[in-house]
């Protein structure tokens, strides 16, 4: 998302509407199929960063509810999670999505999980003990 290459620029605000942005496009997708909990957990990682942390929260406890063993939606949980500052509940979530296939690659370079990338946990789940 051109959000994430804004912030790494240091040009907060644009990332920012560069967000909110991407939450506008993707409600759009949603209002077709309002039952697409990856366009529901991609919300939520757009909430996230943008600093809408309860709604992220929100739609990314919808989406897991909806879809509970995605691979995709449980590592959007993991970031959403990593960004709010909930570190166990980050790492639950990036465990249960690595184990449902989510790529152990990905995660190492995901930015998003800087939060989390210090613990011992972390490095365990990524090395795959």
């Amino acid at each position: 998302n051109v959000g994430d290459a804004y912030a790494r620029l240091g040009r907060v605000e644009q990332a920012r509407q560069a967000w909110r942005e991407a939450v506008r496009l993707d409600q759009q997708t949603l209002a077709v199929n309002p039952n697409d909990a990856n366009t529901l957990a991609r919300i939520a990682l757009w909430e996230a960063k943008s600093g809408d942390r309860a709604a992220a929260e929100g739609h990314i406890t919808r989406a897991l509810t909806m879809a509970a063993g995605d691979a995709e939606v449980l590592y959007y949980s993991a970031v959403v999670r990593a960004l709010a500052g909930d570190t166990e509940r980050a790492l639950t979530s990036l465990e249960q999505a690595l184990k449902s296939g989510y790529s152990v690659q990905l995660a190492a370079k995901d930015r998003d999980l800087n939060a989390i990338r210090h613990t011992p946990r972390f490095r365990q789940l990524l090395s795959g003990q």
